[in-house]
């Protein structure tokens, strides 16, 4: 039986593509919960993507023991006993550096992550496809991922920085061979092995009482690993870049429809460890046993089976059952147990840390995280966001009359801890590793080159790797790497030379490590305090485990753990750059606004970001696809920011119908990969959306770089204007920025550039900027430049005889009607330096307007003016408005009651946050301030009638007239055979038959020849008698400051919220009420968890005594006595909560900031000279 339709609360709603908005032509309204909700819900269904292993894909199957290890551990479910027991298993499989929208077939290691839910716990087989990694230093860990990942300025990969940082660590070259052999670009994702790669120990209870443990790596196995040629790898990312994707979906799925299928049948597996004593490890296997660097060689470590893993079973929904999955190696069960491998040490930290930030500190309790039913989670660990598993009413500490048992298993997972028969010793003071690079470095990558390639993988590996390097501008950086290649072998340095095409002369001998003096600043903590070697790990002696006193080792980790915030739900991949917006005809006749006055005027600066619409961060920037074209004026009146398209349409009039079109042009949800079914059966269900759909599927969709297109806002503004007499009026318009000349590709070279060059539009445009600066003299013309343009609508004209088209984004304003008034040039004329802080933080908003610049009825923008917003106070907090990139120009003085909130970096100082008697803000601002209107009928629009709701119905002929007219009037034969081609090309990819006759049927209301045309080439039958028709389908002040938006534009009126009447409801289009209860609703972050009731001051530290016999520090010397530094210093109760009393008997906090010239130094007190305990556990 069909489900009704709900709420998110589980009300039945008869509507819910149909948004409320007063009678046919009004506002959107703020009582139409669903729809809002729905809106909200949409902003927020990105979370942060994992900073590695983005991509991916995952199935569900068992792990079956085979051969028991009884002689070497205690664990059940590797004994004799089980075998031929299955044992419930997750797999996900990724790439490593790509992005969520990046191609599977990318040269990349690939990572395998398997889920074992046992009856003790989960178990995590954290693996890679090559049984080594770069590294075995963690501390160099975030310079890898950041030298592997983009360009901070750019946002471009860049070759430089990737073979810079290799070039500089020679101990990763045996991973870099591996990743430049056909095994860096894998034949799927299930057919290639698996490795852990770092080293763990098995520990078993023996007889006669005593315990013993052995160390072991663990291998899964393929029958036959497939690779791909660079050329093919290549081809797919461009054709198919969820090849990987697919493969493993469709491999299951055709194993389950086989009859009688056997386990052979799926993607299967053969489990494998290798074992070494501790005498082994401490003795000849010392240099080996815990380098990831290196492998364990089979001749001395031979593979032993134990078992086999079978993948049957594809997730039913993507996000909740695989992206949701948080996998850690410190996910250990009774009897297996981490060891001192450096690598392992950090993973056990940054792997759980990560899923904290992720998916929030209750990951464990998701259904795909949450281990078996019968393991019975009991401990202290209590409440934190989104806790779906309540431990009841149990004590959250260690009660005396309900504790929980801490006499468990022997083997349980600290059961090591003072058992000096069953863990290593180690001797030695803390220790840092600098990694020291030794001719035994290259002693397995020698071999590797020399004995076990043939020599066509030796070619293949000197193709692909100069290939690379070829890339490189910098020639220091290519002799550097040749130099690492040359100590493996100085024939392959000489090969890889002369395949690049450049001289090289042998070293005398390889550098020792990758320290460089250079004049930059003193590498500093977070905090500001010096660090001698910050890519070295803290550890006990030489072969020790990781210290927990490694400070700036763990907030590293901590913070590279936290890089990623969640992208856009649209408009995830970009680009952008700086650049000015000069007036060049004065638009006095129709608005007060004074910056559209004045063509003499300074030009305004301004912020631009082109993106595309349906990719993730990852994906083609020339992907068929809406380009998005989003620029943010800084006026002295504040932020104005023009939210274009590449289109002048849109594809829906409705905004409720906004979360479908995002879903059904996404992922699918179970398999995750790009669904032309879903793409279309929406599309063929809202005829309303085939004029975007022209023009998204001519070759308009594949602009040739992100700078050589148009811009259209689309929806519809109103410029208002004070006339001389005192009356006020208003004019409708729509923006145009256009460029000199539109450039495009056919859908075979956008394809084609998918797969050589994902970043071609990004690239272009920066280098566009670049060329231009180089040039001697540039002109605004050797820049990427446009013409901003307007068309203008009177209201008489609105509600009359173009009434149809005024507010409709489906539809375009005829130019004829309403022609092109030139206002003014944009020009980008300078690349950002950071592209994180300044082009992905921006916020754009339609709701960022200026006085005499207001809104209007377009349903769409009506929904704009809430989910834009509100989207970016997800994605970058509340106070996102405060960044460099969103703050309002300086002289647009920002001032309201918004206060407080996570990350406030601008203080309004102490003004009081609400409407004081004595302190008030002035609300009688600029006669055009964003709410001048209300109230005001002669300036704004009347609507009559009472709430509505409108249902899209498609009417015929309106809907298909304009598509009517581009089709046989507007486009030339040679555009009508591109669309036809590239319509059908993406028709074709359609399963069910009945979505493409609906879709044709669409297309035959446009034109009946230009159904039949697409029909006949995909080669099916349309006959349109078969097709139904559509029918579903007040206080003065004498402050000296204005009260403003969040983003500085002025308000009249801000504690009168808009609404319909005098007696009707909330209206959607009132931003700043919605900003203001938006705001307040976040303005609380977590409360500390002890520590929360507090109090603070400024001060200062005066040295009095000197310590010269005891430090070198200068703030305590002599030469220092009577020296002030600058103190803040925060006294607190302890246990109390934020509203406890001062008064209560508890232990008091008194937190000391110290800011040193040499950093921060922070003296963390209480008024007690002792503690509660002495074991941090």
């Amino acid at each position: 039986m069909a489900l009704n339709y709900t709420t998110s609360y589980g009300s039945p709603v008869n509507y819910p593509h149909a948004a409320q908005r007063v009678s046919t032509t009004g506002p959107a309204l703020l009582q139409d919960f669903h729809h809002i909700d729905s809106l909200a819900h949409l902003a927020r269904e990105r979370i942060p993507e994992r900073l590695v292993h983005a991509k991916g894909a995952g199935a569900y199957g068992y792990f079956q023991l085979t051969q028991p290890l009884d002689d070497l551990t205690s664990q059940p479910i590797f004994l004799k006993t089980n075998v031929g027991n299955k044992v419930k298993a997750t797999v996900r499989f990724s790439t490593v550096a790509g992005e969520s929208g990046s191609a599977d077939t990318s040269r990349d290691p690939h990572g395998i992550a398997i889920k074992l839910k046992t009856d003790q716990g989960n178990l995590d087989w954290v693996c890679l496809n090559t049984p080594i990694f770069f590294i075995r230093d963690p501390a160099k860990y975030p310079d890898l991922t950041h030298a592997t990942k983009r360009n901070p300025q750019t946002n471009l990969k860049d070759h430089d920085m990737f073979w810079d940082f290799f070039s500089q660590n020679p101990e990763t070259v045996h991973q870099i061979m591996i990743l430049f052999s056909d095994r860096g670009t894998p034949d799927g994702f299930h057919q290639q092995h698996a490795h852990a790669g770092t080293t763990f120990k098995f520990v078993k209870e023996n007889d006669n009482g005593t315990t013993s443990f052995i160390y072991y790596k663990l291998h899964v196995r393929t029958t036959q690993v497939k690779t791909l040629t660079a050329a093919q790898a290549t081809t797919l990312a461009g054709t198919d870049p969820d090849y990987g994707t697919r493969l493993l979906y469709d491999a299951i799925e055709t194993a389950n429809s086989k009859p009688g299928h056997t386990e052979n049948d799926f993607p299967h597996w053969t489990v494998y460890i290798q074992t070494m004593t501790p005498e082994q490890a401490k003795g000849e296997f010392a240099h080996i046993a815990f380098d990831v660097t290196k492998v364990w060689p089979q001749s001395k470590f031979p593979l032993r089976e134990i078992g086999k893993l079978v993948l049957n079973e594809n997730p039913k929904n993507y996000f909740d059952e695989i992206e949701q999955l948080g996998f850690s190696p410190s996910h250990l069960i009774p009897y297996v147990e981490a060891t001192p491998d450096p690598l392992l040490q950090a993973r056990l930290f940054i792997y759980p840390d990560t899923q904290r930030y992720r998916l929030g500190v209750n990951n464990k309790q998701l259904p795909c995280n949450a281990p078996l039913p019968e393991t019975k989670i009991a401990n202290y660990q209590r409440a934190g966001m989104a806790s779906y598993v309540s431990q009841g009413n149990r004590p959250n500490y260690q009660s005396s009359t309900q504790s929980l048992n801490f006499v468990g298993p022997k083997g349980a997972i600290d059961s090591q801890i003072n058992d000096n028969k069953r863990q290593e010793i180690f001797d030695g003071s803390a220790y840092r590793d600098l990694s020291m690079v030794t001719a035994d470095d290259f002693v397995q990558p020698r071999y590797l080159w020399e004995t076990v390639w043939n020599d066509a993988q030796k070619q293949t590996f000197v193709d692909n790797v100069s290939g690379h390097l070829k890339v490189v501008k910098n020639p220091a950086i290519i002799q550097n790497q040749l130099l690492v290649f040359y100590e493996v072998d100085p024939i392959l340095a000489e090969r890889i030379a002369k395949a690049i095409g450049v001289p090289f002369i042998p070293p005398p001998k390889i550098r020792s490590n990758f320290l460089i003096t250079t004049t930059m600043a003193n590498y500093t903590t977070s905090y500001g305090s010096p660090v001698n070697v910050p890519h070295a790990a803290q550890r006990l002696g030489t072969n020790g485990p990781a210290l927990l006193q490694d400070f700036h080792h763990i907030d590293n980790l901590a913070h590279l753990a936290r890089e990623r915030i969640p992208e856009r739900l649209v408009h995830a991949k970009g680009a952008g750059a700086y650049g000015i917006f000069k007036l060049t005809k004065s638009l006095v006749d129709i608005t007060s606004q004074t910056v559209f006055h004045d063509i003499t005027a300074p030009p305004i600066p301004c912020t631009v970001r082109f993106s595309t619409v349906g990719g993730e961060s990852g994906s083609a920037d020339t992907a068929r696809d809406p380009h998005g074209f989003a620029i943010k004026l800084k006026t002295e009146q504040g932020n104005l920011d023009w939210v274009c398209l590449n289109t002048p349409t849109f594809f829906i009039r409705d905004p409720a119908k906004y979360p479908d079109l995002t879903h059904a042009t996404k992922r699918n949800p179970q398999t995750n990969l790009k669904d032309h079914d879903m793409f279309w059966d929406f599309f063929s269900r809202n005829p309303e959306t085939v004029h975007q759909i022209m023009m998204l599927f001519s070759d308009r969709g594949t602009p040739n770089g992100f700078h050589q297109q148009h811009g259209h806002a689309g929806t519809t503004f109103k410029f208002v204007k004070e006339n001389a007499n005192g009356t006020t009026s208003f004019t409708y318009y729509k923006l145009h920025v256009r460029t000199s000349e539109v450039k495009t590709l056919t859908a075979a070279q956008a394809t084609e550039l998918a797969g050589t060059d994902p970043d071609y539009g990004t690239k272009l445009l920066y280098d566009a900027i670049e060329t231009a600066r180089n040039k001697p003299a540039p002109t605004d013309e050797d820049f990427p430049h446009w013409t901003v343009y307007i068309q203008t609508m009177t209201h008489e004209q609105a509600t009359g005889q173009f009434a149809k088209i005024a507010f409709d984004v489906t539809k375009v304003w005829p130019h004829a009607d309403f022609p092109l008034r030139e206002i003014g040039k944009l020009i980008l004329d300078k690349n950002p330096q950071n592209y994180f802080d300044e082009i992905e933080q921006l916020a754009f908003s339609p709701s960022h307007l200026i006085p005499y610049v207001e809104t209007s009825p377009d349903p769409l923008l009506q929904a704009r003016l809430f989910i834009y917003p509100d989207t970016q106070r997800y994605r970058l907090g509340v106070n996102n408005k405060q960044l460099p990139c969103n703050a309002p120009h300086p002289d647009a003085k920002v001032a309201n009651y918004q206060r407080a909130g996570k990350a406030s970096f601008v203080s309004q100082g102490n003004r009081p946050n609400y409407q004081s008697s004595t302190q008030s803000l002035n609300f009688v601002g600029p006669k055009g301030a964003i709410d001048s209107q209300i109230n005001d009928n002669k300036r704004q629009e009347i609507f009559n009638g009472s709430v509505y709701r409108d249902l899209s119905t498609i009417k015929i002929p309106d809907d298909f007239e304009q598509p009517f007219d581009l089709w046989a009037r507007v486009w030339s034969e040679n555009e009508r055979v591109a669309f036809v081609n590239n319509v059908s090309a993406h028709l074709k990819g359609v399963k069910n038959p009945a979505i493409v006759q609906e879709q044709l049927y669409v297309f035959y209301q446009v034109d009946p020849g230009l159904a039949q045309g697409i029909a006949q080439k995909l080669g099916v039958v349309f006959d349109p008698k078969l097709h139904s028709n559509f029918v579903h389908f007040f206080i003065t002040t004498t402050m000296s400051f204005n009260y403003t938006t969040s983003y500085g534009s002025p308000v009249n009126y801000p504690h009168a919220a808009q609404r319909v009447g005098t007696t009707g409801p909330a209206l959607l289009q009132d931003y700043h009420h919605i900003d203001n209860l938006a705001h307040l609703a976040r303005e609380r972050i977590p409360e500390r968890i002890v520590h929360a009731k507090g109090a603070g001051a400024y001060g200062y530290f005066q040295l009095t005594q000197p310590l010269d016999d005891l430090t070198s520090q200068p703030i305590f010397l002599k030469t220092n006595v009577g020296a002030k530094v600058q103190a803040t210093v925060r006294f607190s109760t302890v246990a109390g909560e934020s509203g406890s009393a001062d008064t209560s008997r508890d232990p008091h906090g008194i937190a000391v900031k110290l800011k040193t010239d040499q950093g921060n130094l922070d003296w963390v007190c209480l008024n007690t000279p002792i503690f509660f305990i002495r074991d941090p556990a």
